[in-house]
């Protein structure tokens, strides 16, 4: 119902399909995400269902960048097929969450100490990062800083992986001083500095084999 309702309805719409007439909202496309954050994220599946995810996966990303592509054209780049509340947008999120949150994934993770780290810190500021990396695009892109720096600046199949890289780490290190300041890091979704040795990632070196939630 959240997909049909918060999805694929309004984008219906959208394409030219007839109005429904009375609004439907399930629940936000936000708070829907938290939901089937915290429902999917206790899923096991199969190595069979992993395959077809991981293969519906791929085919849904091909399909968002070539039909971003045409709608494109030659004019600036049409972003309506990388909205959150696009079909394609919460497949590729789901199923690339159920992989990455599944025990094998995990596991390897936990054997990386270094990739482990990055990890937890990833998850310990992802709301601090999400507010700050559209703070971080919108400097780039307007000068303020004295450059201008967009996904346009080298050819996008390179410079947006490259932009998406950067602002990524960027917004993380941000987060990882602003918490620093007392108050200030829970304040802004930067998370709290943790004791050494009592990070909820170390979890997985004890047996645990789930990433948790941030």
């Amino acid at each position: 119902l959240w997909f049909i309702g918060s999805s694929v309805l309004p984008l219906w719409t959208w394409w030219g399909g007839p109005n429904v007439g009375v609004p439907v909202l399930v629940v936000s496309s936000y708070v829907g995400y938290l939901l089937a954050g915290a429902w999917l994220g206790a899923v096991p599946i199969g190595s069979r269902a992993g395959r077809e995810l991981g293969i519906l996966l791929i085919l849904t990303g091909l399909w968002t960048m070539s039909a971003t592509a045409r709608l494109t054209g030659t004019e600036q780049t049409n972003v309506v097929l990388y909205g959150y509340d696009r079909p394609n947008v919460l497949v590729m999120s789901v199923a690339a969450f159920v992989l990455l949150t599944q025990p094998r994934p995990a596991a390897w993770v936990a054997r990386h100490p270094r990739l482990h780290r990055v990890v937890g810190a990833i998850a310990t500021t992802s709301l601090g990062t999400y507010l700050a990396h559209a703070l971080i695009l919108d400097a780039l892109a307007s000068r303020r800083l004295g450059i201008h720096v967009t996904g346009a600046s080298l050819p996008p199949a390179i410079g947006i992986p490259l932009l998406a890289a950067a602002v990524l780490a960027g917004s993380v290190a941000l987060m990882l001083g602003v918490r620093r300041v007392w108050g200030l890091g829970t304040l802004l979704g930067a998370g709290t500095p943790e004791r050494p040795g009592h990070s909820r990632f170390n979890r997985l070196d004890h047996g645990e084999t789930t990433i948790p939630a941030a």
